[in-house]
């Protein structure tokens, strides 16, 4: 059977499916001019919410993949409907649908399920799960960290090295998920580190694919031909520190990046050449911030457990974007 999928962050289908300085800028990363300051960030009051691992925006409304329990066995994903995003939410495609260890999330924003929701993709320890009539089911028993659903009807996965495994980034055509995915390489004559530290995966202009990486060298974001299947380096800066969380802003071609080791999000122009701090520390909210998704010029931004503020622990964050070219 085939199935199809996109990103939320991790990436909805690019959910896929993610600055100025000082923390409370919004300068403009690509061009130099001046954008005008982004609305102070605010807390969603969102309920059921436990430990928010990928978030995806579609359709005017959040979803957002969420685990349960110390060891965060049990996931979920949850649809909060916009444009207020503080109702119940519903869970996607029911309620008492849920998977072991899940870290990312994916939606097909192009096919709708039987269920009447889209078709749902999330990227686990135990591998990569697609809804169906009957339930979540898995494919294959691999590890993976993130999940992107492509327009031209693939899925890419990812996973870091310290997840235990070999690192790397892999695709299925077609929604094959019955055979195995192939391996995304590095250009020919560039060393191949990076793709054992890849982190999160977003969708960006002409379809392109982006990865954060987690070093070596500086090294940020990767960019991967979506004919070739190759990848090459995008981003370098010494600012990427542990990062977790990507999202491309499409009407300024920016990209931000969830800096879980700095407490941060960067700002990177849309050529790859500037990368800047656009929001920093408690005083915009962040805390280990996990995960990222655009919606229109607002960025959701998922914080994680560890928290100095326990107001801040497993938040999302909505803030305002520069509109500014």
């Amino acid at each position: 059977m085939k199935y199809n999928i996109l990103c939320l962050g991790l990436c909805l289908g690019a959910l896929a499916g993610c600055g100025g300085s000082g923390g409370s800028g919004g300068g403009d990363g690509g061009s130099g001019n001046t954008a005008p300051t982004p609305a102070a960030p605010s807390k969603l009051a969102l309920q059921d919410l436990q430990i928010p691992r990928s978030l995806v925006t579609y359709n005017g409304d959040l979803y957002v993949l969420s685990n349960r329990g110390v060891a965060q066995s049990s996931g979920q994903v949850l649809r909060y409907r916009g444009p207020a995003f503080d109702g119940r939410p519903e869970g996607v495609p029911r309620a008492d649908w849920s998977f072991p260890y899940a870290y990312g999330l994916s939606v097909n924003t192009a096919a709708v399920s039987l269920s009447g929701f889209n078709d749902v993709y999330v990227a686990s320890r135990d591998g990569l799960y697609a809804n169906t009539p009957t339930g979540y089911l898995p494919f294959g028993s691999a590890h993976y960290d993130s999940v992107l659903y492509h327009p031209q009807d693939r899925v890419y996965v990812a996973r870091s090295l310290s997840s235990g495994a070999q690192g790397g980034i892999w695709v299925w055509r077609g929604g094959n998920f019955q055979s195995s995915p192939t391996a995304v390489s590095m250009k020919t004559g560039v060393d191949a580190a990076p793709l054992s530290r890849v982190t999160a995966l977003a969708l960006g202009a002409g379809q392109r694919i982006f990865a954060t990486v987690d070093g070596p060298n500086g090294i940020g974001l990767l960019e991967i031909d979506p004919v070739t299947e190759q990848a090459t380096v995008f981003a370098t800066d010494a600012k990427f520190n542990q990062p977790s969380g990507l999202a491309h802003h499409a009407l300024t071609g920016r990209f931000y990046v969830a800096n879980a080791g700095g407490q941060q999000l960067l700002q990177v122009s849309a050529d790859g050449k500037q990368v800047s701090v656009f929001k920093e520390g408690v005083a915009d909210k962040l805390c280990q911030p996990s995960a990222l998704a655009i919606l229109g010029n607002d960025l959701f931004v998922a914080n994680a457990t560890n928290c100095s503020d326990s107001s801040l622990a497993n938040a999302v964050i909505k803030m305002g974007l520069p509109t500014t070219p």
